[in-house]
């Protein structure tokens, strides 16, 4: 079996398709010289957060946009990640300096999944905009 090392497109669909294309070139022209039965070409590429194996699977971390609750602060925090939203707010409710520091009783209120990292801050940065505790409420409260 042939391994390829990562590579590292920067998130470019024209490298994606580039490197499709010479995969498909390679087993053409190795079907085409030989009779020997073609060992499958393992490729690990990295196309701008997502994962791409030999048969080209897209296997991708998510993004949260999520809103966490502090009774003791009587206050919201909004954030993204793409991190395991138990492990995320384990690491808010930890010691450590920072808004989220000052308490250690911060809970999930409200999760938004995404695609990209990027989708996840730009919802992170909408939220925040508001300004408006009731809009914010609103997203995880029944009317």
């Amino acid at each position: 079996m042939q391994t390829l090392p990562p590579l590292r497109a920067g998130g470019s669909l024209a490298c994606l398709r580039q490197v499709n294309s010479n995969f498909a070139h390679e087993q053409s022209e190795q079907a085409s010289s030989s009779h020997t039965n073609i060992q499958p070409l393992t490729a690990f590429i990295e196309v701008g957060g997502f994962f791409l194996t030999h048969n080209f699977t897209i296997k991708y971390r998510m993004a949260y946009t999520y809103i966490l609750y502090s009774a003791h602060l009587d206050k919201h925090y909004v954030g993204a990640s793409q991190d395991e939203l138990e492990q995320r707010i384990r690491r808010h409710n930890a010691n450590h300096k920072g808004f989220t520091g000052k308490a250690n009783d911060w809970v999930l209120m409200h999760a938004e999944p995404f695609e990209t990292f990027e989708l996840a801050l730009q919802r992170e940065r909408e939220i925040k905009s508001w300004k408006s505790r009731k809009r914010i409420e609103s997203l995880y409260t029944k009317r």
